[in-house]
């Protein structure tokens, strides 16, 4: 792992480290959207061939990418035995994160776990980990979000669940004080979830539930084949 990285180079690996994977598409879209797919993945492949990314099946004849061991060791300094989503509801997962923060308009800044704790020590919880949360931006000004991604569960078990995310963080004296008050509530909730008419019927009760809290939805229906691959 002795090559020369460019800035470009650079700013790959550092979006696969955040996301732990990534996809052609995506890094088209985020990186080299004037090039055609054969040359992203030309772009890739010197990647991977030089040690710093490898890849996986993702779904279909898709594939995805993820930091190897040593470029993440050496590069970042971070536990060779965090890269990448191995197994396939980490998969899943992980990749509706992806979809979420980068397949829109705006794209969606996502914190590592190093960052994210590095940045706000005084909103840890023992035993919650910090790997879902963005920053959620809008007209209305900033929040802090965490993303929540369906792997085929019934509505009610994912309202369940949203509810408990929130109930957790409201325990919390400095979250209750000064992330969910009532007053000037800044929390965001993010949920990709699969199809259109199940995310509607998500939206509307979360809203009921949770009135003070922005919800942002995103519908990823390839969700439906890795979490398809999970149960086979």
């Amino acid at each position: 792992m002795k090559t020369i990285l460019t800035e470009k180079q650079k700013q790959v690996l550092d979006h696969v480290r955040v996301f732990r994977m990534t996809t052609p598409d995506m890094v088209k879209k985020l990186f080299y959207p004037e090039e055609t797919e054969n040359a992203v993945k030309s772009h890739l492949r010197r990647l991977r061939e030089s040690g710093h990314i490898r890849s996986a099946p993702l779904f279909r004849k898709n594939h995805y990418y993820y930091l190897s061991p040593d470029a993440a060791r050496k590069l970042y300094d971070d536990d060779p035995r965090t890269v990448g989503p191995h197994s396939p509801m980490a998969i899943a997962e992980t990749y509706g994160m992806l979809r979420f923060c980068c397949d829109g308009p705006t794209q969606l800044h996502k914190f590592t776990r190093k960052e994210f704790v590095e940045e706000f020590p005084e909103l840890i919880i023992k035993n919650v980990q910090e790997f879902n949360y963005y920053m959620d931006k809008d007209s209305e000004g900033n929040r802090l979000g965490h993303i929540y991604v369906d792997r085929g569960a019934k509505i009610e078990r994912i309202i369940k669940r949203i509810q408990t995310i929130v109930g957790r963080r409201l325990q919390h004296p400095v979250w209750h004080r000064d992330i969910l008050s009532r007053e000037n509530c800044r929390f965001a909730i993010g949920v990709v979830t699969f199809p259109d008419r199940k995310a509607a019927v998500i939206e509307q009760k979360l809203k009921e539930e949770l009135p003070d809290v922005r919800i942002r939805m995103k519908v990823v229906e390839e969700l439906f084949f890795l979490t398809n691959q999970k149960r086979n």
